[in-house]
């Protein structure tokens, strides 16, 4: 039984590793449309408003991969990724593709499904 607990934990800390990854790859792509985005100068929002959230969106990025704890990168996801995702989404969902919009959704209803699951704090 021990070992099949440490392989379920080992097994978990994977996945949930692999999914950082994900997480970042979609900061990644929000990234890229939000620099797009202000080079573009629109005019509905000011560069200087698009360069704070790009600021948000590295630090966030950065603090996923920082660590490889799997009970720190859960923090890192609800108290910071969730959070500027949602921000992301309402801000910018008119104004970002639609394929980047969708991802941050994706990611953050994948993670609140470990949460539901008790996998997650």
């Amino acid at each position: 039984m021990h070992i099949a607990t440490e392989n379920s934990i080992r097994s978990l800390s994977t996945l949930l590793s692999n999914k950082s990854d994900n997480l970042v790859n979609g900061l990644a792509t929000a990234k890229l449309a939000l620099e797009e985005l202000s080079e573009s100068g629109t005019g509905q929002l000011s560069r200087e408003e698009i360069r704070d959230d790009l600021i948000k969106l590295v630090e966030t990025s950065e603090h996923i991969k920082s660590t490889d704890n799997l009970a720190e990168k859960t923090k890192v996801f609800f108290s910071e990724y969730k959070p500027l995702s949602k921000h992301l989404r309402a801000k910018y969902s008119d104004l970002l593709p639609s394929r980047v919009v969708k991802k941050l959704e994706a990611e953050d209803k994948y993670m609140e499904g470990f949460k539901e699951l008790g996998f997650l704090g």
